[in-house]
């Protein structure tokens, strides 16, 4: 085989792998920034919390949690990841530029 050849392959062949890495990646990110305990690690809204762990959404017999991504985003295929990033930066923003005890 050709140096140039095996250049191209090997450079095919790693852009493949690369591809596949980071779409498993980002499948990764996007569970783990869904969970309860990713947003509340933002979330400086503690007395929602609060109130969210001893209501009926997350306190209750049947052992049913309903989780802030069911209620607080759309459901996946249908704008979810548009939404999740529109409220991830709105978010953001309030988190590092506003002062806590102002929120509603």
């Amino acid at each position: 085989m050709r140096t140039g050849r095996k250049a191209w392959l090997v450079f095919t062949l790693s852009g493949v792998v690369l591809c596949i890495l980071v779409l498993a990646l980002f499948g990764k990110a996007v569970n783990y920034t869904s969970t309860d305990r990713y947003c509340m690690s933002c979330h400086v809204h503690t007395h929602a919390d609060k109130s969210w762990m001893l209501g009926s959404h997350h306190n209750n017999r049947s052992g049913i949690f309903v989780h802030c991504a069911e209620c607080h985003l759309p459901p996946k295929g249908e704008g979810y990841l548009y939404a999740k990033a529109k409220h991830g930066m709105i978010d953001l923003y309030g988190y590092l530029f506003k002062d806590s005890s102002e929120f509603n």
